[in-house]
């Protein structure tokens, strides 16, 4: 299989049900090489910092090929 290059967001999107000051915002862009979007949202998946890790249901990864 052919490898493409993604480009990716991390995008922090709280419900808004929630009663605290979180706000959307994104975490971390950049671009990843790979075979598939699945595969491409992983890699990207594993840029997130353990800050990150009680909050991991609000974060949505965003992929498309570049």
């Amino acid at each position: 299989m052919k490898n493409t290059v993604f480009q990716f967001v991390l995008f922090y999107n709280p419900s808004l049900d929630k009663k605290d000051d979180r706000v959307p915002q994104i975490i971390e862009t950049g671009f990843v090489v790979a075979t598939d979007a699945e595969k491409a949202k992983l890699m990207a998946t594993r840029k997130l910092t353990s800050e990150w890790d009680s909050r991991i249901n609000d974060i949505e990864v965003l992929v498309r090929p570049f």
